[in-house]
């Protein structure tokens, strides 16, 4: 896959506002899906890290009818995932000298965090915040804007190097497989941990034209008002492929 030529998928910061609209996220220009970046301390709820999440894909090819439902479900495919940083809760102090709460992504100073910030081309001198804790361990947060900003711009100016990088992230730390997609375009993973997780399309038919790119997910996300406290922690995502396949337009 690594030579094909590459989509972009990278999802912008999701807004609750957004959310409360639609559990559905369809995409097929780049995107991040992330929490709620910041809201009043009375709105974000306590995320609750011993609730297990769940996160359902819904594979169609861009017929460039602009109709989801008229699309091509594709199946055969595979994304490979990998959790990458903790969600956490916080307050910050916004440009009117008020506290805010906010979402941060809490990063460990491993290898792992070096090479998944490598791929966007970011380091950790770019975290919102380095916390050392009782045990003398260092953290690095980052805020949302930061992560999905540098992924949108590796994505514009280095597209086939972004997806190789994330290929071989993937690889060198044993990223999941999902199951392929089924001929409706269907798979599922469950059981996953609240956090932050990088997906990466590692398998496509041979009638795809042009793939999705690595994009990020939050888990939980702000959710509709009968989420569990505010949060979304079961999220269902559309992203799509260009295929060499006749469209349904006239």
């Amino acid at each position: 896959m690594k030579l094909k030529q590459i989509g972009m998928q990278i999802l912008s910061a999701l807004f609750s506002a957004f959310i409360a609209l639609s559990t559905l996220i369809t995409f097929s220009v780049p995107k991040v899906v992330f929490a709620d970046s910041t809201t009043t301390p009375s709105v974000l709820q306590e995320i609750d890290d011993n609730r297990l999440a769940s996160l359902e894909i819904y594979k169609f090819c861009d017929t460039g009818s602009g109709d989801t439902h008229t699309d091509f479900a594709i199946g055969g495919v595979v994304f490979s995932y990998l959790r990458i940083a903790d969600i956490v809760t916080d307050s910050i102090v916004d440009a009117n000298g008020l506290a805010v709460a906010t979402v941060l992504y809490r990063f460990a100073d491993d290898p792992q965090t070096d090479a998944f910030l490598t791929v966007l081309g970011l380091t950790k001198q770019n975290c919102y915040k380095a916390v050392e804790d009782t045990t003398g361990e260092t953290y690095y947060y980052f805020q949302s804007d930061t992560l999905s900003h540098a992924l949108q711009e590796r994505a514009l100016t280095q597209q086939t190097d972004l997806k190789n990088d994330a290929e071989d992230f993937m690889r060198d730390y044993n990223g999941i497989e999902m199951p392929e997609t089924t001929r409706n375009g269907f798979t599922k993973a469950e059981n996953l941990r609240t956090g932050l997780y990088l997906l990466v399309e590692t398998k496509v038919p041979q009638d795809v034209s042009e793939s999705t790119l690595p994009f990020l997910v939050s888990l939980p996300m702000s959710g509709e008002e009968n989420a569990l406290n505010g949060w979304m922690y079961d999220v269902t995502i559309y992203p799509k492929n260009v295929t060499d396949r006749p469209t349904l337009n006239k």
